[in-house]
């Protein structure tokens, strides 16, 4: 095989193609002959494994189990490339799964590389310290303006920053098990600020316990389940400090809020309330709903807690809505303070009903 040369003197394997393709191994490539069994991979085309037209996307497929990364990043790009209408609906769910999954892994490097800027600005020396709410207090140093730095090139607000920046140190000091769920692109961001909200008034070994337990359940719960559930356990790490917290958010973060909605309409509403006001404020103003729809006021019973809500906050009395009190005022409406006869507008109002218009609700004749 090596007998010809080449003109440097070296034996040449392809000088002889006859030596060359000779030997073991050169049956499997040899035509089909009638009788023998075809290689079902090289020598027969109809025998080879079909495509799978869901990509591994389907359930127990290999998509279901990859780890997020670039591998499943290209296999979704891929399959979102040569569109979906070929898969089954569960593939493509499968899909959207391992895009979310993705999407956990991107948050977590963005959180990564908060966490060193955040170091760098608020772990040098001197270190700022923290005040009882948890709150950096920085007096003056550089590191002061580091979210409006962060917020600036992300296009966010120095708050929304600042809750970034800190999240991402708790990640790596206090929820350490949450951190490696994303990372592994199980659960989102938001589940983690859920755990680190709960808690951030816990000392550092209480917030790795509370991460112990909910980190492994975290991310199969939805966000007010997961809330829920991580109170529960702040509470009974330290109930007194659970407390505190509350107290004093009302003290410095109690208000009335107004911001619009995604409809373009607008929300009046209190914010950071003790419990027991909110409740007893919403029994009152169910009260007087049912007191209203008892004296035939027309309305569904969420119209009419929205047409008391509004009285009750624009100084007017619920009870001039019953006809029977709000005749005296009237025909013409000259008083300002009188609420119209009719609560606003609800979708589930089937009880029908005039409008009143500015003289009030007309009366039928016998």
């Amino acid at each position: 095989m090596w007998s010809a040369s080449t003109s440097s003197g070296f034996a040449s394997p392809l000088a002889a193609a006859d030596d060359y393709f000779a030997g073991p191994g050169e049956e499997s490539w040899a035509p089909l002959v009638a009788g023998e069994e075809p290689d079902a991979w090289w020598d027969a085309p109809e025998g080879r494994p079909a495509p799978d037209p869901d990509a591994g996307f389907g359930p127990g497929g290999s998509a279901e189990v990859m780890a997020a990364g670039v591998p499943l990043q290209l296999r979704v790009e891929q399959a979102v490339a040569e569109g979906l209408a070929g898969m089954a609906d569960d593939a493509v769910i499968g899909v959207a799964a391992a895009a979310r999954r993705l999407r956990a892994r991107a948050e977590w490097l963005e959180l990564k590389a908060t966490q060193e800027f955040a170091r760098r600005r608020w772990e040098t020396d001197p270190v700022p310290q923290r005040d009882k709410g948890g709150r950096w207090r920085f007096s003056g140093r550089a590191g002061e303006f580091a979210a409006d730095e962060l917020a600036f090139e992300l296009a966010d607000s120095p708050l929304a920053a600042r809750e970034r920046m800190d999240l991402a140190l708790a990640l790596r000091d206090r929820l350490p098990l949450m951190a490696a769920r994303l990372a592994a692109g199980r659960g989102d961001a938001h589940r983690c600020q859920v755990v680190h909200d709960a808690a951030g008034h816990l000392r550092d070994e209480q917030a790795r316990q509370l991460d112990a337990e909910l980190a492994p359940e975290a991310p199969g719960l939805r966000y007010d389940a997961l809330r829920r559930r991580a109170r529960k356990l702040a509470i009974r790490l330290d109930p007194g400090a659970e407390r505190d917290r509350k107290e004093r958010a009302t003290r410095m973060s109690a208000r009335v809020e107004v911001f619009g909605e995604r409809s373009g309409n607008y929300a009046l509403a209190g914010r950071e309330l003790p419990i027991e006001e909110v409740l007893a404020s919403r029994a009152h103003i169910a009260s007087l709903a049912r007191e209203l729809r008892a004296r035939r006021v027309p309305g569904s019973l969420r119209a009419l807690e929205l047409a008391c809500y509004l009285d009750l906050t624009q100084g007017r009395d619920p009870r001039d809505r019953i006809p029977a009190r709000a005749a005296p005022h009237g025909p013409h409406g000259s008083d300002r303070t009188q609420p119209s006869a009719r609560p606003p507008q609800d979708p589930g109002d089937r009880d029908g009903g005039n409008d009143g218009g500015a003289g009030g609700p007309s009366t039928t004749s016998g």
